[in-house]
């Protein structure tokens, strides 16, 4: 038995991932929500990429105007969201239920101790 689900990407949907430019400069930022969310952004992600899931999750409010700005000044770049990888079956699920089935029924055949 194969139990393997094909899912989709829908590619016209808003971005999904941000990440900080890691050879930028100073660049000097007018919003105060700005400059606060890029100290989040240093302070927890550094370079690495994240999304604004990440970004709710920290407690961060209201931030995609100081965001937006990031990315407009350059600070954060928008990232493309990593490609589906290829269709293939998933054995693992498979083989526990090989594994639960087989131990049904070599307790049901087995005789118990008395």
């Amino acid at each position: 038995m194969m139990f393997a689900g094909k899912g989709f990407v829908r590619e016209d949907l808003e971005c999904s991932h941000y990440m900080k430019n890691f050879d930028v400069g100073h660049v000097p930022l007018r919003l105060a929500k700005a400059k606060q969310l890029l100290g989040t952004i240093n302070n927890n992600f550094g370079t690495l990429a994240f999304c604004r899931r990440y970004l709710d999750r920290l407690g961060e409010t209201k931030y995609l105007m100081a965001l937006k700005n990031l990315c407009d000044n350059g600070i954060v770049q928008v990232r493309e969201s990593p490609p589906s990888p290829p269709h293939r079956p998933i054995l693992v699920a498979d083989t526990l239920w090989l594994i639960t089935a087989f131990r049904t029924i070599r307790s049901r055949t087995l005789p118990c101790a008395t």
